[in-house]
């Protein structure tokens, strides 16, 4: 599929060697996105309007990878608190990136017993190759973590065949929210559970 708007850019910029520094950088080489803070504030009024200092970030107090940590902790605990201890959970993340979350849940659903299939949909091949390299090196088990690329506005998955849908700083770069939402929708199994940051 051709790429084009917000999913052509996105795989220009992450694929670019400044994209792929950038983050390396100002964060880990395995970036999974915006961290939880301990100290963070957001204060919003009644029309969720923002309200005096709505931020305070308590650098130094907390890593960047450690609240990246505990952003994926997060996510995990939805997702346990969700699905019962015997299932087998085969899960979609839309924007997967360098994998850090993708690669972390696997190995946490895997230790449980829980993972069926983890995949991955991601548009800069760069970043692909490095998660599906990582995964390997990591002992996550390949016939159980795929990463596939492709913009997640042209997703060719059967309908109703993944319980866990989620995304991580992501759905920005789509050029159809509306249509990106619809085809969640139709992705997900009944009683299954979509999470996005």
């Amino acid at each position: 599929t051709a790429l084009e708007g917000g999913s052509l850019v996105a795989d220009q910029y992450y694929s670019s060697d400044d994209g792929f520094k950038y983050y390396s950088i100002i964060n880990t080489i395995d970036y999974s996105g915006i961290g939880l803070y301990p100290d963070e504030v957001v204060r919003y009024d009644a029309d969720f309007e923002s309200v005096g200092d709505s931020f305070h970030f308590p650098y130094g107090s907390v890593s960047i990878p450690e609240a990246m940590d505990s952003k994926n902790e997060q996510m995990l605990d939805f997702i346990l608190d969700h699905f019962p201890a015997e299932k087998q959970i085969r899960a979609l993340e839309l924007g997967s990136g360098r994998g850090g979350l993708t690669r972390f849940l696997a190995k946490e659903l895997e230790g449980r017993h829980m993972l069926k299939e983890m995949v991955g949909v991601n548009i800069s091949e760069r970043e692909n190759i490095y998660n599906r390299e990582t995964a390997h090196q990591e002992g996550i088990p390949d016939d159980k973590f795929t990463v596939v690329a492709d913009s997640f506005d042209h997703l060719s998955f059967d309908p109703a065949s993944f319980d866990l849908i989620f995304s991580n700083e992501s759905i920005l770069y789509s050029d159809d929210k509306k249509a990106l939402m619809k085809n969640t929708a139709d992705l997900v199994k009944w009683g299954g559970l979509v999470l996005y940051t």
